[in-house]
């Protein structure tokens, strides 16, 4: 294992070793303009996929969580497609995937969509999470992964390396 990165995501400094981590929201050239992406992928062992998305502000209101919902949706899914495109070498080097992450084993590690908000109450995380898990259940569903999670920033602290 090498040497941890430091990698910014809305406030939250995360400490990731960069042969298990991949953001595809980086990626920049043709074909990768205007297309969003989740934050990071991180190969997080033993035997798990987490795929991360950071946001620092939630929406008030029923609309506007669904709105946020659907972006969500849009940008897990991305970032997952532009991985797996990478993983079997669709992109050539463009994506520069660590090689952890590359191929057949990778693909079939546990997995599973995290978000996390910051300044999200803890009140709020069960209506967040019960939202969040009916906006990606086609997805979790047909890549059969583990149902996604939210987290607080005192939760994220304590599952996560972040400091």
């Amino acid at each position: 294992m090498t040497d941890t990165a430091l990698y910014r995501e809305s406030g939250l400094d995360f400490h990731l070793d960069p042969e298990l981590v991949f953001r595809p929201e980086e990626l920049s050239g043709k074909g990768f303009q205007g297309v969003p992406a989740c934050d990071f992928i991180w190969r997080r062992e033993p035997g798990w996929l987490e795929i991360v998305e950071v946001k620092n502000t939630v929406p008030k209101k029923a609309y506007d969580l669904r709105h946020a919902g659907n972006r969500l949706r849009e940008q897990y899914l991305h970032g997952l497609l532009i991985w797996l495109a990478g993983a079997f070498g669709r992109h050539g080097s463009r994506t520069n995937l660590p090689e952890a992450l590359q191929g057949g084993e990778a693909a079939v590690l546990k997995a599973r969509f995290i978000l996390i908000v910051p300044g999200l109450q803890a009140r709020h995380l069960p209506e967040f999470q019960q939202h969040l898990r009916k906006q990606l259940q086609s997805l979790t569903r047909s890549f059969a992964m583990e149902q996604p999670l939210v987290l607080g920033e005192d939760e994220a602290r304590r599952r996560l390396p972040i400091s």
